[in-house]
């Protein structure tokens, strides 16, 4: 009697226990952590949903930022496109209507930048340098005189106007370019070379010694005339320049070779040997 009275008592004890869990489930404890935010096994299996266990809230989850509608491509994005279309459009066996299409799409690219951004630097540039590369001088120079008036302390835009400026034989408007980038950055000795360049072609050779005479010592200045002379068909001229550069450093190998195929006649006038980059060497 006494012993079926303890069993059920046990018994009674163990139901009582687990509803007290039960509750203690759904009735979470005041400053201890839940699993409120955890789907429940019936949830996770067939996708259901319960108030109780709600999915993460959106912000949790990264999301790409997207574009604004009708925002369009960025201007640093049609730039970058454009850079990579114009080295596809002049590359070796390119035809001629696949070049076209190309260089048309670049120049949409460059414009629709500047139209967004204005003061938009690269794409100027880009746009002004496509210009020059596709022959249109007169919009090439525009397209640079903008960027510069944009930009008037940049003096890597006035020396990049300059050379654009001696492809097409301007060597007067090249000098002011380089003459303008000078003032901003005096001691460049690649803006300075450009510059004696340009003045040699415009036959101010005295002009032009002293501005190579502030980059480079004195046979090399005459050298780099000399050659010039050779290129303008200057032919006496230019000997006598290279052969004062010899005077001045009798070590000048360069010098030294030039001026023995002038004297063997095998100097080909018609094809300049000096370009705007001429860089000297010994």
């Amino acid at each position: 009697m006494n012993g079926r009275w303890i069993k059920w008592l046990w018994c009674a004890a163990v139901v009582a226990a687990v509803g007290c869990n039960r509750h203690a489930v759904n009735t979470p404890t005041p400053g201890l952590p839940t699993s409120a935010g955890k789907p429940s096994l019936l949830a996770r299996t067939f996708g259901g949903e319960s108030d109780k266990f709600p999915k993460p809230p959106a912000e949790a989850i990264p999301v790409r930022e997207s574009r604004k509608p009708g925002e369009g491509v960025k201007p640093a994005t049609e730039v970058a496109l454009a850079e990579a279309e114009i080295e596809a459009a002049f590359m070796e066996g390119r035809s001629a209507v696949e070049r076209d299409r190309l260089i048309d799409s670049v120049r949409h690219r460059y414009q629709r930048a500047i139209q967004k951004d204005p003061k938009n630097k690269d794409a100027m540039l880009g746009l002004a340098m496509l210009y020059a590369k596709t022959g249109d001088k007169e919009r090439a120079v525009f397209t640079f005189n903008a960027a510069i008036k944009h930009y008037p302390k940049d003096h890597q835009l006035s020396h990049a106007m300059a050379t654009m400026l001696v492809r097409f034989e301007d060597y007067a408007a090249a000098a002011e370019a380089c003459n303008y980038a000078l003032k901003i950055d005096p001691e460049n000795r690649t803006y300075a070379k450009t510059l004696g360049f340009c003045q040699a072609q415009l036959g101010q050779w005295d002009a032009s010694l002293a501005t190579l005479g502030r980059v480079m010592p004195p046979p090399q200045a005459r050298y780099f005339i000399g050659r010039i002379m050779l290129d303008r068909n200057m032919i006496e001229d230019g000997k006598q320049q290279i052969q004062e550069a010899l005077r001045l450093d009798p070590q000048y190998a360069v010098a030294q070779r030039v001026l023995d195929d002038v004297n063997a006649g095998r100097v080909n006038v018609e094809q300049p040997i000096l370009q705007a980059g001429f860089e000297e060497s010994k």
